[in-house]
């Protein structure tokens, strides 16, 4: 039987696993469904930057902030050119950044030292609103939104120590709560791959039941 797991990467492996032990079973494979990526270059960003965050919202804009500047760029889904949006009200690098219900948040970071601050960013109107800061001040964090909230992962807390602490900030209770922390302390590039991993990977499981 041929089975697709649209869960994402950690669901896969679970599924996997459990199946794996089932009696019943003969045989498992992953396969990767996803195509070879081809690059092309797009429009440069009119600001240089360094550890920003990119965020999709719902009409599929793309905006890019932080990255040491609290400028902020824009680019429309099928547009050729970035556009300025209103500024955020704070420089931050290697910061933290989600989108739930329609309002991008961005948290942590440092300038000058690292952050605990956190706000939610309008980028149409410009305004950016305080929201309750992070338990623990991080940067070189990963991050992450979907409908219940947005994730502040790993990261630093300050120049070496790394963090396995995980927070989610919830709208409706406006508030940030500690999760179950990861089992190995990571800081930016290795959080990165796992969250890009986790949101496109794809699994298909190929099991063969026993006469």
């Amino acid at each position: 039987m041929l089975a697709k797991d649209t869960e994402g990467a950690r669901a896969c492996s679970w599924s996997i696993l459990s199946q794996a032990l089932r009696p019943t079973i003969e045989s498992l494979e992953s396969r990767q469904l996803l195509a070879p990526l081809t690059f092309t270059a797009g429009p440069n960003l009119p600001v240089a930057r360094d550890h920003a965050n990119a965020i999709v919202d719902p009409s599929q804009a793309i905006f890019i902030v932080n990255g040491s500047t609290s400028a902020v760029q824009r680019k429309y889904a099928g547009g050729t050119s970035w556009a300025v949006a209103p500024g955020a009200d704070l420089t931050r690098g290697s910061a933290g950044a989600g989108i739930t219900g329609g309002a991008i948040y961005l948290f942590g970071g440092k300038s000058g030292e690292v952050l605990e601050e956190a706000m939610q960013y309008d980028p149409v109107a410009g305004d950016s609103q305080e929201i309750a800061v992070l338990q623990t001040p991080r940067w070189q964090l990963a991050s992450a939104g979907d409908n219940s909230g947005v994730y502040a992962i790993g990261g630093l807390a300050g120049s070496s120590q790394v963090l396995s602490s995980v927070e989610r900030y919830r709208p409706s209770t406006g508030s940030w709560t500690a999760l179950t922390a990861v089992t190995t302390p990571e800081a930016q590039t290795t959080w990165y791959s796992i969250a890009v991993a986790t949101a496109v990977a794809r699994c298909v499981k190929v099991a063969q039941p026993r006469p």
